[in-house]
């Protein structure tokens, strides 16, 4: 999703669309995990290190079922259910609120207004009570620190990686976002096929509301693959929002506990297409003048509708409702541009609350970040950079598609000024195009080796014209603020193109482009 690629809709709000944005599709617990993975032929595997702890910490997760749709950002909308029935079932097994069960239940403690003016308990008892929930653990987290969102490190119990050929070789782990398109399997068995390699480790994330024949066909390739991990903590994903961010948060913190010595770590999504091999891949990544730097592609400037996309999210404070619906701070209905009248995008609906909420210290007026420096260098950065600490720091935007080394992964998950900074995104929209870019930009060390790429053929609508008669073409809903669907006819330029990946493809709409 780009930052200016998100065309607000007329204000108005349509009755008929009300069942569709307040419901969540009912829950696939259908498909269950195999209770043992199948082991590979190849007796050179070897069995990733875990401890006693991280099994405890990832078994937080491990069968929770919920946590908070995917996306450019990968985000589908959500499906339609008219019963209010599913956002009770959707707040079960939330983990995302767990810590706060019942926050808002008997006795609201906030009063939260949905897009149409009304409170939202009126519009919806159950969406309210998840948003009362999630703005209670957004609070309480700040009353104790300023903590991050709990991030969830799955055990990886049994999980087998094969020793890399040499010193020279370079390890990936491939971090695939699984959305709820009915043939989002064959698109990841084909990514899966392409770049396969017993050294790799793919760790798939399989969101909630996922078609219950492509989460089972995510655990069947598990089975068969030692090296291929369906995430066991499963999360209720939203377009634009912070559990974008989170789910691939938890895969590279799954691989950093485990003890696994990777060399990148490559988000991916169900609408990608590989454009190269695995040789090609270690090839690329093992030059000298490449290894050990992150690819991150980060605006440079940008256009008028860039610049005051950027502007409109500086200026907003965000708390997501455990991955479906948000509540706007400080803000009402008329002063926030909503897409068909309750959204933002391919979001679910927005609700509105007076609270006492910031943005998060990084952004309010803090020093430079000391992410993977000494303080010395911090300083150092702090004075050249000229930064205002009344100001805050800039937020950088870029593309959400990338390539991180180890070091940056470790830095950002791993370390405490990593994790205020996850505490800073949490809060913002469209997230999943800011934490990367913004954090690497302020890391003196991060920033000297950065790549200022994503390595990813996109092709934008704006460039053929009205974007916005490209979205209703395909449906505005389902494909709104994203990038043209390839379609066979455009394989051979792509196909020969420098890019190491290519998106977006959808079978729905092209079968032959997969």
């Amino acid at each position: 999703m780009g930052l200016a690629h998100m065309s607000p809709s007329r204000r108005g709000f349509r009755r008929t669309l009300l069942s569709a944005y307040l419901a969540v599709a009912a829950l696939s617990s259908g498909s269950a995990e195999p209770e043992t993975l199948v082991e590979a032929e190849d007796n050179a595997l070897v069995e990733v290190p875990t401890t006693q702890q991280q099994q405890q910490d990832g078994a937080l997760g491990v069968g929770a079922g919920v946590l908070g749709c995917t996306g450019d950002a990968e985000a589908d909308e959500t499906t339609v259910d008219e019963s209010e029935a599913t956002l009770h079932a959707v707040d079960v097994g939330d983990a995302s609120s767990a810590a706060h069960a019942g926050a808002g239940a008997a006795a609201p403690r906030f009063n939260i207004s949905a897009f149409n003016g009304f409170k939202l308990s009126n519009l919806s008892a159950a969406l309210d009570a998840r948003c009362q929930a999630a703005v209670a653990d957004v609070l309480d987290r700040d009353a104790s620190g300023e903590r991050p969102p709990k991030l969830y490190a799955d055990p990886l119990e049994g999980a087998r990686v094969a020793p890399l050929n040499g010193t020279d070789d370079v390890r990936f782990v491939y971090f695939i976002g699984v959305g709820n398109r009915p043939h989002a399997h064959l698109v990841v068995s084909r990514l899966i096929y392409a770049l396969y390699s017993p050294t790799h480790l793919f760790l798939l994330h399989v969101d909630i509301k996922a078609a219950e024949a492509a989460a089972a066909a995510c655990y069947a390739l598990q089975a068969k693959h030692a090296n291929v991990r369906v995430l066991g903590a499963r999360r209720l994903v939203q377009w634009g929002m912070f559990s974008m961010v989170s789910i691939g948060l938890d895969a590279m913190l799954s691989a950093l506990r485990a003890g696994l010595a990777f060399d990148y770590f490559i988000n991916l999504s169900d609408a990608d297409l590989a454009l190269r091999t695995d040789v090609e891949m270690r090839r690329f990544f093992s030059r000298p003048a490449i290894r050990g730097r992150s690819f991150i592609n980060v605006h440079d400037g940008g256009g008028r509708a860039l610049l005051e996309a950027a502007a409109f999210i500086d200026t907003h404070t965000i708390v997501e409702c455990g991955g479906y619906g948000f509540v706007v701070v400080n803000k009402t209905a008329r002063d926030f541009p909503l897409t068909h009248g309750c959204c933002i995008g391919r979001s679910g609906p927005a609700a509105f609350a007076q609270l006492p909420i910031g943005r998060g210290s990084l952004l309010r007026g803090r020093r430079p970040s000391t992410m993977g420096t000494s303080s010395r260098a911090s300083s150092t950065s702090s004075a050249e950079g000229g930064e205002d600490e009344e100001e805050g720091l800039r937020a950088h935007t870029g593309s959400q598609w990338a390539a991180l080394s180890y070091e940056f992964c470790r830095d950002l998950v791993l370390s405490t000024e990593g994790l205020r900074w996850i505490a800073a995104f949490e809060r913002r929209l469209v997230p999943d195009e800011s934490l990367l870019q913004t954090v690497a930009m302020h890391s003196p060390r991060h920033r000297s080796t950065l790549i200022n790429h994503n390595l990813r053929w996109i092709d934008w609508p704006h460039s053929h014209g009205d974007p916005n008669e490209y979205w209703n073409k395909l449906g505005a809903r389902q494909y709104i603020g994203g990038p043209r669907v390839l379609n066979a006819s455009e394989l051979q330029q792509v196909l020969t193109s420098p890019y190491l990946f290519a998106r977006k493809v959808d079978v729905s709409v092209d079968a032959e482009v997969r």
